[in-house]
């Protein structure tokens, strides 16, 4: 589940908190709250294999967490995993076999959510990746075999409101001790809770 920690590919603590800027475009910008400084732009990927955190960014795509960790796809593998950037710690996920969880076509409107601090421990923390367009959503564990999907049915919403209302509830997703709220359109607060993956052959 965990992976090496791979000092080279890891940011001063001191920088902390960071602002991660771009991802879509032509460069990548940190800016460092306490420095009040924009570091060095990473250019989109052009050279890959050095290890640094240049590498890692260029080499993947990427995705935020109020936790710190990045969710981390490699450009043309499936191989997804979560990466702290400031000790190199790296947290394998299922692969993205058939490329729909984190493809780069729409990667731009799909949103991460970890339900606890940090994943080091698989039997408490859930990654969830909500797509901010469509009424879907992806989830799994560190330790997973696969990415599980949830979505809405075509049927399930003919009344293009009802779309609307769903993937409203689903941009306003927050996580707290291992669960997932958001506030529905009565006022009340709706919790997601996720089941451990069932073993094979149960």
């Amino acid at each position: 589940m965990e992976e090496a920690v791979d000092a080279s590919a890891a940011l001063d603590p001191k920088l902390a908190p960071l602002l991660l800027f771009g991802g879509h475009g032509d460069a990548t910008f940190l800016y460092s709250v306490p420095k009040r400084a924009l570091l060095a732009p990473m250019p989109t990927p052009t050279r890959v294999g050095d290890g640094s955190v240049d590498d890692m960014m260029r080499g993947h795509r990427w995705w935020t967490t109020a936790q710190g960790w990045l969710l981390m796809a490699r450009r043309g593998s499936p191989c997804t995993f979560l990466w702290d950037p400031f000790t190199g710690r790296r947290v394998g996920l299922p692969p993205d076999h058939d490329g729909t969880v984190l493809t780069a076509e729409g990667s731009h409107r799909r949103r991460c959510l970890l339900s606890c601090c940090g994943p080091m421990d698989p039997t408490s923390c859930t990654v969830l990746v909500i797509d901010l367009a469509d009424p879907e959503l992806w989830y799994c564990r560190p330790g997973d075999n696969h990415w599980v999907k949830l979505h809405q049915q075509p049927y399930q919403y003919r009344n293009p409101a009802h779309r609307d209302a769903i993937i409203s509830f689903l941009r306003k997703f927050t996580a707290i001790d291992g669960k997932f709220y958001t506030e529905l359109h009565t006022g009340n607060v709706g919790v997601l809770e996720f089941s451990p993956e069932v073993a094979e052959g149960n």
